[in-house]
């Protein structure tokens, strides 16, 4: 049995319950009027999951009473929201993500590489005991996909961490050889960046996420 909870800070001035199946409920509730049903239902779990430290700043007094917290690291939010120009928020994570690494049970990490960054970042010794969970995309392991040895895909956002001018920078230099397709949510965004460049034959669009694994296994570079 489990609880998915959105919290909110500024909003949610109702709590609302909503049950998915027998084992899965979902609570949407405000942390300051909620707090005591919150923390009831964080005493009475074996574990507490939190995805990202976005979600763990909402959540963030469980982490000093005494609730087993397991933290899914995804991402470099401090440095993220540097790069963003957003410095107070970049400040505010900051805090919340040292709190976070020395406070939490477990961490969780999608790459080995994200793992040795807070190492360097906070030592070693400060790191819970951690695990690697890659983001696996589902694909239809029955269906057979003919990749082109050709096309190069990107499936993400446009956010300054994405490093897209570097992507269009290699674009620029290799598009005699390959063929290129973006997938993203902001796909105007990036056609006005094409069109500043000058740069033609290039593949936008914008596909629901559970069409994003098919589009993968076409491809052969991303």
């Amino acid at each position: 049995e489990r609880v998915l909870l959105r919290i909110s800070l500024k909003g949610c001035f109702r709590r609302q319950r909503q049950a998915r199946s027998p084992s899965l409920s979902v609570e949407e509730l405000n942390l300051f009027l909620h707090f005591p049903r919150l923390l009831r239902l964080a005493k009475r779990s074996r574990f507490v999951y939190v995805h990202s430290c976005g979600n763990a700043l909402r959540g963030l007094p469980l982490y000093f009473l005494g609730v087993r917290m397991i933290t899914d690291l995804h991402g470099v939010v401090p440095e993220e929201m540097q790069v963003n120009g957003q410095r107070w928020m970049s400040r505010i994570f900051a805090l919340t993500e040292r709190i976070v690494v020395r406070r939490s049970a477990a961490l969780v990490f999608v790459t080995h590489a994200m793992r040795q960054h807070f190492e360097e970042k906070y030592g070693r010794g400060a790191l819970a005991r951690s695990y690697i969970i890659p983001i696996l995309n589902k694909c239809d392991p029955k269906r057979e996909y003919a990749r082109d040895p050709r096309l190069v895909i990107y499936a993400g956002g446009l956010q300054p961490w994405q490093r897209v001018n570097e992507m269009l920078d290699a674009v620029a230099a290799c598009q005699a050889r390959f063929r290129f397709l973006f997938l993203t949510g902001e796909p105007d965004k990036l056609r006005a960046q094409l069109r500043e460049r000058g740069l033609t034959g290039v593949d936008v669009d914008s596909v629901l996420a559970t069409k994003i694994p098919d589009y993968l296994q076409t491809a052969s570079l991303g």
